[in-house]
């Protein structure tokens, strides 16, 4: 045999054994080194949808502590504590709950996943104060109405938001709203979030809650699975939220429990993340779940599992190189055995074919395996080559929208994230200048940015506006970076965008909302520099607008403890909580003209990626200190003015009796002896007398007893209304049987109250029902009472002739009558002697009234428990 040909058989052997152990070994590591990092990706995908799912509760989260920092929102605690007025502002709580509730329809309108906003009180049963939901016409956003506002402190989110520290956030676990089944609000998968609202005094008052509705969030997931992927996402218990057979979502609700832990045992709900195969309907699959707290609340699973096929598809193609890359080493060694001088130029042959299938999108194989320099100019490309396909599938892959350019401008790249974002696709767009993306109004921003391209430039974090293929102006953050070829020349350029525009409008949102706060409004860093800072903090300290930013903090404070201040800040940042100072000591700020004024301050942290933010509301409270002053020394002068009065009333009250008893005695004593012995007109003039005499009296003994209502009066105390009631129609029994009335008491509470003027209350109310009845009827009198707003209101009704209402307030002052004394007798000081009674006990009274059917008194006393009388 000759050399020649020894040497052929010698090279087809030893190419075609070193093929077989080549091929031998790919695939012996394909399944120890490509199904791994398959797995990875695979888990990294359903670590970005896990994170979706987070991101959705993390706004509702925010949000819910920006409607409790809501000014309206303390404006509606204050004026309830105070019995329905801010004490702070003097606003009606009826005006908060308005403000409050604009508020929370202007979220719900922004926000279409939020189907229910509400502030919710401890009070009467954890009973709604107000409730924004979807039930309006066509599932409209609408306050609901007082009637329908419902008692929720059964439910287990309102004691668990209740439990937490104020400013921290309750997020519950995802379950089906049972409260829908309408057209205008289906049941639906919902997560709630709230936070607790505590009084000044660090008791709980209500709180803050939002309905999110999870639907959308669900439906994005599920719209997310391509090529025959399944997706799965199970609470901490494992039960399933999603399942690609809806009928096992949220059986737990309906008395069955699907769990994960019964059809994938090797997966534990809330367990971190990792990836496994596994078998599902009798198919293999590979399987990646990871584990997510939603706003830093309930524990919620996502499974995303694909064919397995999928995963070992990705061999696929080096197999068939190996085995490519073996024939044609086998055939390279029969070609160089045939003769040595065609071996040196086949190489080059080679090479040049593989380039030119590469370049014109074909699979040609580079001769990576030939000798000397072509094997390592091969080597070398196929090293180049690799990375182009490496960067190619990270563009691909990329959520930023990736648009190649050359420097004109002409566009030469367009990944799937910039066909999403634009509408384009690829072939729309491809070879056309990018000018066509660009708003009309922003073309001189674009040929200035083409310049700095042109000169080897580029930009980072640059806002542009343009145009998607429907018209929309899209907001877009924009990352672009000069493209250079291997001598260095200028190629092109690379930018990569991203969506801002949701991100700028809550940027807007929270601006808006800080300039139009009322108080005035100012952030620090750690450092205590100023950052932010509204109109009305420059109003108050006498600066332009934005002449505080970049300044310290200490130049608001006055000189004299300006050095002990931030030690002061210090304190605050290693302790950060939401607290108000300057509430119960005096607190002054300095004016740009060194001139000084009381202020009230809250702080508030925020928490950020650059570190902790502390934000400030800085209220002048001037003018209500000196209000204040000036109302507590008028409430002074009045209460001893009042005081001195009653005093004067019931001295003179007193004093006066005993003349008009002797006045009274001997004109009587002189009626009696000298009656029928003076002439007729003496006679009635002595009458005349008699008859002062006796009004004189009854009216000072009415003045004494009004003026004892103040000065007489025993302390409060628990005091049974019913047995009251019941000795005050024993004491009036001979009137009520004289006049054939009926005197009918309902069940009646204990209340903090003064027995005797209680009993004395109820007398005057009776005694007056029977006075005024009607000729026709007998009079029919029924006592009752309710519970109302933290107080027992008493109903006292008629049937005898009524009031006109245009008399309502008059009646209640002293010696009002509406009808002569030939008709009715008295003084007409009854009534007031019962206004002035239940005020004392810190209550009100009015009536309701029809003429000719009778007359209703109302009046309200206060609870024994609520006044702290037990």
């Amino acid at each position: 045999m000759t050399f020649s040909r020894q040497l052929m058989l010698a090279m087809v052997v030893l190419v075609a054994a070193t093929a077989l152990i080549v091929s031998a070994f790919i695939y012996r590591d394909l399944d120890e080194s490509v199904v791994p990092v398959e797995m990875r990706r695979l888990e990294t995908s359903t670590g970005l949808l896990a994170n979706r799912l987070d991101a959705y509760a993390l706004s509702a989260r925010a949000d819910t502590l920006v409607l409790r920092g809501a000014a309206g929102v303390d404006g509606v605690m204050r004026g309830r504590l105070a019995g329905g007025r801010d004490p702070e502002t003097g606003i009606a709580e009826e005006a908060w709950k308005d403000q409050v509730a604009e508020l929370f329809e202007s979220m719900a309108r922004s926000k279409p996943n939020y189907v229910k906003i509400r502030l919710i009180g401890v009070a009467d049963g954890g009973r709604e104060i107000i409730r924004v939901d979807r039930l309006g016409d066509g599932g409209a956003v609408r306050r609901v109405p007082e009637e329908e506002l419902q008692r929720k402190g059964g439910r287990p989110f309102v004691p668990d938001t209740l439990a937490l520290p104020d400013g921290q956030v309750y997020v519950s676990r995802v379950d089906l709203n049972h409260e829908g089944g309408s057209v205008a609000m289906p049941v639906m998968p919902v997560l709630r979030t709230g936070t607790p609202i505590f009084t000044p005094a660090g008791r709980p008052f209500g709180l803050i809650l939002i309905n999110l509705d999870m639907r959308s969030a669900f439906a994005d997931l599920r719209a997310s699975m391509t090529d025959g992927a399944r997706l799965f996402v199970v609470n901490e218990d494992g039960d399933y939220l999603i399942h690609t057979d809806r009928r096992r979502e949220f059986g737990f609700e309906f008395g069955r429990r699907f769990r994960i832990q019964s059809d994938m045992p090797g997966i534990r709900a809330g367990s971190g993340a990792g990836s496994q195969k596994t078998s599902l309907g009798g198919e293999p699959y590979a399987v990646a779940h990871v584990a997510t707290r939603l706003a830093g609340g309930p524990s919620l699973t996502v499974i995303k599992a694909v064919p397995y096929e999928q995963i070992v598809s990705a061999m696929a193609p080096i197999r068939q190189s190996a085995l490519v890359a073996g024939a044609l080493a086998t055939a390279l060694a029969v070609i160089v055995a045939i003769g040595l001088a065609r071996s040196l130029a086949q190489p080059v042959r080679r090479m040049t074919d593989a380039v030119n299938s590469l370049r014109s999108g074909g699979t040609g194989q580079l001769p990576v395996d030939a000798p000397g320099e072509v094997g390592v100019l091969a080597r070398a490309f196929q090293h180049y080559a690799q990375r182009e396909s490496m960067f190619a599938a990270a563009l691909e892959s990329s959520e930023d929208a990736v648009i190649a350019t050359t420097p004109e401008g002409i566009v030469t790249g367009w990944n799937p994230a910039a066909e999403a974002l634009y509408g384009y696709t690829a072939e729309e767009v491809l070879g056309k200048s990018s000018r066509m993306l660009v708003a009309e109004d922003r073309q001189g921003d674009y040929r200035e940015n083409l310049e700095i391209i042109a000169s080897g430039g580029g930009f980072h974090d640059v806002e542009v506006v343009h145009l998607a293929k429907d018209g929309r102006r899209l907001l877009l953050e924009a990352r672009v970076s000069p493209v250079r070829g291997p001598t260095g020349d200028l190629i092109g350029a690379v930018a990569m965008l991203s969506d801002v525009s949701e991100k700028r409008q809550l940027q807007a949102k929270f601006q808006m909302a800080f300039e139009a706060s009322p108080s005035g409004m100012i952030m620090i860093d750690e450092s205590g520099t100023i950052m932010l800072s509204n109109s009305q903090i420059a109003r108050n300290f006498g600066y332009e607008a934005d002449e505080l930013i970049g300044q310290r903090i200490e130049v608001l404070v006055p000189d004299r403890v300006r050095a002990g201040h931030p030690e002061h800040v210090r304190s605050f940042l290693a302790d950060p909580s939401a607290r108000p100072i300057g509430v119960d000591r005096e607190l002054r700020g300095r004016r740009k003209d060194g001139s000084e004024f009381a202020v009230e301050i809250n702080l508030a942290p925020i928490r950020t990626e650059t570190g902790l933010l502390v934000l400030a509301a800085v209220l002048d409270v001037s003018e209500r200190n000196r209000a204040a002053a000036a109302l507590l020394a008028k409430t002074r002068d009045l209460e001893r003015s009042n005081a001195e009065l009653e005093q004067f009333a019931y001295v003179a009250s007193h004093d006066l009796r005993e003349p008009l008893r002797m006045v009274a005695s001997y004109t009587e004593l002189l009626a009696e002896r000298y009656g029928g012995k003076l002439d007729e007109r003496a006679d009635k003039y002595v009458g005349y007398i008699v008859d002062g005499a006796r009004r004189m009296q009854r009216l000072v003994s009415d003045l004494l007893a009004l003026s004892r209502v103040g000065t007489q009066g025993k302390p409060l105390e628990p005091v049974d209304s019913a047995k009251v009631v019941k000795n005050v129609i024993r004491a009036m029994t001979p009137t009520i049987r004289e006049s054939n009335a009926q005197v009918t008491a309902g069940i009646l509470p204990v209340v903090a109250a003064d027995e005797v003027q209680l009993g004395q209350l109820f007398q005057n109310l009776i005694g007056n029902a029977i006075k005024f009845r009607a000729p026709d009827r007998s009079p029919s009198i029924i006592i009752d009472a309710t519970r109302s707003d933290g107080a027992w209101l008493f109903a006292v009704r008629d049937n005898g002739i009524g009031i006109e209402n245009q008399y309502s307030e008059r009646i209640f002052q002293m010696f009002q009558r509406l009808h002569g004394r030939d008709e009715y007798e008295g003084n007409g000081i009854g009534l007031a002697i019962a206004k002035k009674i239940v005020e004392r006990h810190g209550g009100a009274i009015w009536l309701s009234s029809t003429v000719g059917e009778g007359t209703v008194f109302y009046f309200s006393l206060p609870i024994a428990e609520e006044r702290g009388i037990a």
